[in-house]
């Protein structure tokens, strides 16, 4: 069925110059030139008519961008704007994550069949909690956070990320370490409460030992995916 489809649909939460997607459908391409359309299906669609055309172009294609939200905007050079020191993110070659467990609900496998996971009930706390996943893992970080909610605990879910934002306007504070996979990438953790207890959200167990962020800031960190998986 991968090799032998017509039409491919790429999902993002967000497509604002269409070049991820572009690159992905032509990797595709290269294993499947039969494709006879191609959509790029998104939440919030920021391309504009001209670059619409292009991609379509790119891909020698009929392109469809269906989505809920669509707008554009635009930047406007200040050149008195002192431009930041951007951060390394790449990791070195050959690198692999072989001890890893693949998420399986980064793929919908878990989609309508996910189970709290059996022996992580809600810290033993008074404070307010804040359950953090972990780069591209949340869906199941998320769905603890929503059980433990729905216990009658107070809780807010957020995620580290790597992407780096300034400090400003909505950004209140920042924290930057090196990222849980060991490739030496800075990855970051804004407007976290004070107020709240942290409880990171790991993939696999042996992220606990390689990764200090919940001991520097005084929270728990749980492997939350394999008792996930018991469940």
């Amino acid at each position: 069925l991968f090799q032998a489809a017509r039409t491919l649909v790429l999902v993002d939460d967000e497509i604002s110059t269409g070049r991820t997607l572009l690159e992905l459908a032509r990797a595709y391409l290269r294993l499947n030139p039969r494709i006879e359309q191609v959509a790029f299906a998104c939440i919030t669609n920021w391309l504009s008519d001209a670059r619409r055309r292009d991609l379509t172009e790119a891909l020698e294609r009929p392109l469809r961008c269906p989505c809920l939200i669509e707008g554009h905007f635009r930047f406007e050079p200040e050149p008195e704007f002192p431009a930041p020191e951007l951060p390394r993110v790449i990791a070195p070659a050959g690198r692999r994550h072989d001890a890893i467990v693949a998420d399986p609900a980064r793929t919908g496998v878990l989609a309508g069949r996910w189970r709290p996971p059996l022996g992580l009930p809600a810290p033993d706390s008074d404070r307010p909690l804040a359950v953090i996943g972990t780069g591209e893992y949340t869906y199941t970080p998320y769905r603890l956070a929503l059980a433990w909610e729905e216990q009658g605990r107070d809780v807010r879910f957020q995620s580290t990320t790597r992407s780096p934002i300034l400090l400003g306007d909505a950004i209140a504070n920042r924290r930057e370490f090196p990222d849980h996979y060991g490739d030496g990438i800075p990855n970051y953790l804004y407007n976290l409460d004070p107020d709240r207890l942290p409880v990171f959200c790991y993939e696999h167990p042996a992220m606990l030992a390689a990764h200090p962020l919940a001991d520097e800031l005084g929270g728990l960190a749980l492997a939350t995916e394999p008792p996930c998986r018991e469940s």
